[in-house]
């Protein structure tokens, strides 16, 4: 019973973090992913002590002794695991690193010493080895989260419509489909590569966009139609201009790839498009879907701190069923539900 009511309190702890998560501003996923990350740091084993246990593979040899890394506070060991999860690793091996407290932050901070180290080490040898981490209370054992049938006779027609697409669409969705398929990979299943599974279905998205411009390419704008839309929005803004509103008036004089992805959606969402147009280029607070890949590729975005992951992953969700909404224009035969709005 003792057991019974300790899973009990823990589950009812981890919905009312759910719901602290949300009332300070973030979304369902966000405050989900947050909330399980730190029921996770709660289970820090005992026997760890004052050390974060991790395995570290590749595709390397075990050294011949105990390495420690004192400025890192790790230390590798020499012993080849036996069984690890990852059946492709050739080698794994145990690894500890020191932390201060057993709390979210000190996880943090001992990952990026992980990530340090893999880093440097591979700078060594020119990038010629494969290298990554797996914790415990992080990682779990590497699978999907749902077995499915294959779908055989379900995807005949689909493949078939792809087939007869002209050339230049066709290597479009090609693309997309490389993407899509990449970014859920088992090996890309961590939380610690949520950049990477965003930055691929980006990829996937102006696929599509480039797919949909090419079959039913967007109306020029004249000169004279430009010279009339700078001077309305002008006349419309009075005092000082922002940064924002000289960026707005950059794309009325050169489009580039926002008119190109705002078509491409207006064709693929109708009367949802202008939400999603908002919510992909244009919302104020910085973060959306454009800006975060942007700070992706710029490296402005912390790859180590979970909470800014957590916000991503909220997005990510959201940008896959766009990714997927844009696939089934271009691919009629696919067949899954309607939505009633492609952001919400």
């Amino acid at each position: 019973m003792d057991k019974d009511k300790s899973e009990i309190d823990e589950i009812k702890h981890f919905f009312q973090k759910i719901t602290d998560f949300k009332k300070s501003g973030v979304g369902y996923i966000s405050a989900t992913e947050l909330a399980e990350l730190e029921m996770r740091i709660n289970q820090w084993p005992k026997e760890w002590g004052n050390n974060l246990e991790v395995i570290i593979y590749g595709s390397f040899m075990p050294p011949p002794t105990e390495l420690q890394f004192d400025t890192l506070g790790i230390t590798v060991y020499p012993e080849q695991l036996k069984n690890f999860c990852i059946k492709s690793a050739p080698c794994a091996l145990k690894t500890k690193v020191e932390v201060h407290e057993k709390n979210v932050d000190s996880f943090i901070d001992a990952i990026r010493r992980i990530g340090i180290l893999l880093g440097t080490s591979k700078l060594t040898v020119w990038g010629n080895t494969c290298c990554g981490w797996w914790c415990w209370l992080l990682h779990n054992v590497v699978c999907l989260d749902r077995i499915e049938p294959f779908p055989s006779g379900d995807i005949k027609q689909p493949i078939d419509h792809i087939i007869k697409l002209n050339n230049s669409v066709r290597q479009k969705i090609e693309a997309a489909l490389y993407w899509i398929t990449y970014s859920n990979s088992p090996l890309t299943h961590y939380r610690n590569d949520v950049l990477i599974v965003y930055s691929a279905y980006w990829n996937a998205f102006e696929c599509l966009v480039d797919a949909i411009n090419i079959s039913l390419p967007r109306k020029n704008v004249s000169k004279n139609e430009k010279k009339r839309q700078i001077n309305n929005y002008i006349k419309s803004h009075s005092g000082e201009y922002t940064l924002d509103d000289i960026q707005k008036l950059y794309r009325i004089v050169d489009p580039g790839f926002v008119a190109k992805a705002s078509h491409a959606l207006r064709v693929c969402f109708g009367k949802n498009a202008d939400k999603c147009i908002t919510q992909f280029f244009e919302n104020k607070n910085g973060k959306n879907f454009y800006d975060i890949r942007n700070k992706i590729d710029h490296g402005d975005i912390d790859a180590y701190h979970y909470k800014d992951l957590a916000l991503i992953t909220e997005k990510q969700y959201k940008l896959l069923v766009v990714v997927w909404y844009m696939f089934r224009y271009i691919i009629p035969p696919l067949c899954y539900p309607e939505i009633s709005s492609t952001t919400t």
